[in-house]
């Protein structure tokens, strides 16, 4: 199951997904070669209203939305990570306690097999590994 995720909290795992070097073309770090910018940079546009997302075009002459767009790669990386018994959250390591950089992308797409309050437990374990 794939949990939506309200703008605010997926603002707050940015700095760990910048972090780990996940999202970069969602964040906008890196041009994408499909759309126009990134999800996370349309979604900052339109401050995260799922509505605006579900009737912005991913480019001028498209007519795919972001919010089609973030729902297939929410299905597709949601199917790989069943399928191969991927952890949500690090056990182990540096990160550990914080989600895993599969999560975090989700999380960049305003998605997560964490459900948001399961999330917010994470933050005080997220702000204290980015701080280091």
């Amino acid at each position: 199951m794939i949990y939506t995720i309200p703008w605010p909290l997926a603002l707050q795992f940015e700095k760990l997904a910048a972090l780990r070097g996940v999202s970069a073309v969602a964040r906008g770090e890196v041009p994408s070669s499909q759309t126009q910018g990134g999800f996370f940079q349309a979604a900052q546009r339109v401050r995260g209203s799922i509505r605006r997302l579900s009737h912005l075009p991913v480019s001028p002459k498209s007519t795919q939305t972001w919010w089609q767009r973030r729902n297939a790669f929410c299905e597709r990386h949601s199917a790989q990570q069943s399928l191969r018994h991927e952890p949500l959250v690090e056990t182990k390591g540096k990160y550990k306690g914080t989600p895993t950089r599969r999560q975090l992308g989700l999380i960049m797409w305003m998605g997560s097999s964490l459900s948001p309050s399961q999330l917010r437990t994470l933050l005080p374990q997220v702000k204290q590994v980015i701080k280091k």
